[in-house]
């Protein structure tokens, strides 16, 4: 009689379990978690295989260009140069440079462009004196004219960056 007893306890005991996994709560305190681990060591092992490609070499590769432009920089605030208006159309550009009149400005500037979001959309564009002392140079796409935009006039001794719509 003990023996009977005991294999349908057993039985009993296999049909609560296969009940309990047919529970979708029961899935989902296991599995829930059991993911997020998994996902996580996934993670770690995909970040731990890649090396960042902002590491110290890269950095230090960059560097002496960095300092040259921000050189470049600081000679332009000793001169007093600054942009006092930029207009962007798509039929002109037209930039006032401002100085203390120490600086000679060439009769051509190059201003380069650059998009917020999309590469694609930079521009350098070649502007030349006017008599008003302004420079001007054709006009930028009617499509991303209303855009703000990063604006750099470069030269070999000074470097004026500012931001244009």
């Amino acid at each position: 009689m003990h023996i009977s007893q005991s294999s349908a306890g057993s039985s009993e005991a296999a049909k609560a379990r296969t009940a309990a996994l047919a529970e979708p709560l029961v899935w989902l305190v296991i599995g829930l978690p059991l993911a997020a681990i998994v996902a996580s060591a996934s993670i770690m092992h995909f970040a731990l295989q890649r090396q960042d490609s902002n590491s110290g070499d890269d950095a230090s590769r960059y560097s002496p260009g960095i300092n040259a432009e921000l050189t470049r920089q600081a000679q332009a605030r000793t001169l007093g140069l600054a942009v006092q208006k930029a207009v962007l159309s798509g039929h002109e550009t037209r930039v006032e440079l401002r100085s203390n009149g120490a600086a000679d400005l060439p009769a051509t500037l190059t201003l380069r462009l650059t998009h917020p979001v999309a590469q694609r959309f930079d521009k350098t564009i070649l502007l030349n004196r006017t008599a008003t002392g302004a420079y001007a140079g054709p006009g930028i796409s009617a499509a991303v004219a209303g855009t703000v935009w990063q604006g750099v006039i470069d030269t070999p001794t000074w470097r004026v960056v500012f931001h244009a719509r």
